[in-house]
């Protein structure tokens, strides 16, 4: 949700257009890039390789068809892949950051202060 609305956002705040419509980012290659990013995230052992390889294809099929449909800009596409990696790795930095803290309060250990 954070990547398409992100995405969403950015759109309003750059203003570029396609056929009338704002394009920059693509919310349809965040959306799926964010859901890759999490599948890889959350496989283990040998099905992350997998993962990977299966993640990255989706994603390069879709950035080409949205460019071969002419419904995005090359940019566009790319921007959305940036936007949906991005958002899901700053979530799981903030969750294991937030997690890390806890466990520091628990044990009695002094937080830290970065």
């Amino acid at each position: 949700g954070l990547a398409v609305g992100l995405a969403e956002l950015l759109k309003l705040l750059v203003g570029r257009t396609f056929h009338g419509a704002l394009c920059w980012p693509s919310g349809t290659t965040a959306a799926v890039s964010a859901v890759v990013t999490v599948i890889v995230l959350v496989t283990r052992g040998r099905g992350r390789g997998a993962a990977v390889v299966i993640g990255s294809a989706v994603v390069t099929f879709e950035t080409v068809a949205l460019v071969a449909f002419r419904w995005h800009y090359l940019s566009d596409a790319l921007g959305g892949i940036f936007v949906g990696v991005g958002s899901v790795l700053l979530v799981d930095a903030v969750f294991h950051r937030v997690r890390r803290l806890r466990r520091r309060r628990r044990s009695g250990a002094p937080a830290l202060t970065v």
